[in-house]
């Protein structure tokens, strides 16, 4: 018969210390102990390997069973807190999804998440909702557009992705007679639009409104003006067309003349003007401003009564004081006398009489 190593055995209530690797077996609970000479060890019952055996097969990575949306998982039983990762084996775009029947959430929401197939995910059971969170790993719901080209970033459905944004660094925009459009993308801040300095209201027509600023009333089109220099009166300034014209006008080449009239008095120093016949008298003048060049003159005291005339054909002033019959003794040649003239700026007449006040009555060009 061959020989037996046997080892010590009995009830577990009955085993004793142990010696430093002495073994024991307990037949009533089925368990295998060995002493270290201060206690006795524990060794795993077959039960307990095989529940730790199934606990680390539930830890791998298993890609999901089912659809996208109703999906299927191998698990332990469930307990508050109990999580599990595996593979999606589908995109569910978001929808609604449900693990083993039971509602798959965002945490803390009733939002499903977004599930991309090839990804791991790992979820754990609530029991008071009894639905399955999503561990959360990161969040957000920021785009690639959104996120400027090159940088990586994170969001409720993936992490490690990569933004498209452009960089468009510095924009400058100059304003002009249509809309210019901003390109989509980041700018760093330094950009601007273009301004003018001569963007004024004295540069902008009346009734004109750029980018808030009103035209100056004065500031008139011109384009359709039709006068021309010979149609504004002499040195005044008109703007035709854009450009600004002097007049050369005057009444006469308008067709018209002037006329002016009023009182006036005669100067108290005597002057000795020569009559045709050679004789000479005292005269007193009185000077009128015209500006214009006259072609006949009135003048009447303060009776209405006549004292002289001028007309520009005959170049005299005539003096009824002097009246001899008709001769031509009662005239002043302005050819023989040039104290006394006419032209385009005043009128020098002579007057026998100092202390009368005058009226005269002067027309011309």
């Amino acid at each position: 018969m061959a020989n037996k190593i046997q080892i010590k055995r009995g009830l577990k209530a009955n085993l004793p210390l142990l010696d430093v690797g002495e073994p024991a077996f307990t037949t009533d609970t089925k368990e295998f102990f060995i002493g270290d000479g201060i206690s006795n060890i524990n060794f795993a019952k077959q039960s307990d390997l095989e529940i730790t055996n199934s606990q680390v097969l539930d830890l791998s990575f298993k890609l999901a069973g089912g659809t996208a949306n109703a999906i299927t998982l191998s698990m332990q039983p469930l307990t508050d807190g109990y999580s599990k990762t595996f593979i999606a084996s589908a995109n569910n775009a978001g929808a609604a999804t449900k693990i083993n029947g039971k509602p798959l959430y965002k945490p803390n929401t009733t939002i499903a998440p977004n599930l991309i197939s090839g990804k791991a995910y790992t979820v754990w059971y609530n029991q008071a909702g009894d639905c399955f969170f999503i561990k959360a790993s990161a969040e957000g719901d920021a785009i690639a557009a959104n996120v400027l080209a090159g940088k990586k970033f994170s969001n409720d459905n993936d992490t490690g992705l990569v933004g498209t944004m452009p960089n468009n660094s510095q924009v400058i925009i100059t304003p002009g007679i249509s809309n210019k459009f901003i390109n989509k993308g980041y700018h760093d801040g330094t950009g601007y639009v273009q301004g003018d300095s001569e963007l004024v209201s004295a540069n902008i027509r009346a009734g004109i409104n750029i980018f808030g600023v009103d035209g100056k009333p004065s500031v008139v089109d011109t384009a359709d003006a039709t006068a021309g220099a010979a149609d504004i009166v002499l040195n005044k300034t008109a703007y035709v067309n854009g450009n600004k014209v002097t007049g050369q006008a005057t009444i006469a080449s308008l067709g018209g003349a002037h006329y002016i009239t009023g009182p006036i008095s005669p100067s108290q120093t005597p002057v000795q003007l020569i009559h045709p016949n050679g004789g000479t008298s005292n005269y007193y003048l009185i000077t009128v401003s015209t500006g214009f060049m006259p072609m006949g003159l009135l003048l009447l005291d303060d009776r209405g009564t006549y004292i002289t005339h001028y007309v520009n054909s005959i170049n005299y002033f005539n003096d009824p004081y002097w009246s001899s019959g008709g001769n031509r003794g009662n005239i002043i040649e302005l050819s023989r006398n040039p104290q006394v003239y006419v032209n385009s700026t005043q009128c020098v007449i002579p007057s026998l009489n100092y202390h009368k006040t005058f009226y005269y009555h002067i027309w011309g060009n």
